[in-house]
């Protein structure tokens, strides 16, 4: 499972705090982060990165070119 969440770090505990429930994962399970701080990110869009199968990417790259055709 994939999943983008957003989360505070409170570094006197070392902890992040989601804010909001993590469905699909269960109490004390270990789960692997990856960390990138919003003021930081100039390119927002890459936080879907990962989101879709590589399928389901391919389908919406096609609606997307066909509403937004680019010149070639």
């Amino acid at each position: 499972m994939s999943k983008v969440v957003t989360a505070e770090y409170l570094a006197d505990t070392h902890m992040l705090r989601l804010v909001e429930p993590l469905d699909g994962v269960a109490d004390h399970e270990h789960v692997q982060v990856m960390v990138t701080t919003a003021q930081a990110n100039d390119r927002p869009w890459l936080a879907f990165q990962g989101c879709l199968s590589p399928e389901d990417a391919d389908e919406l790259a096609a609606i997307i070119e066909e509403e937004f055709p680019t010149e070639k």
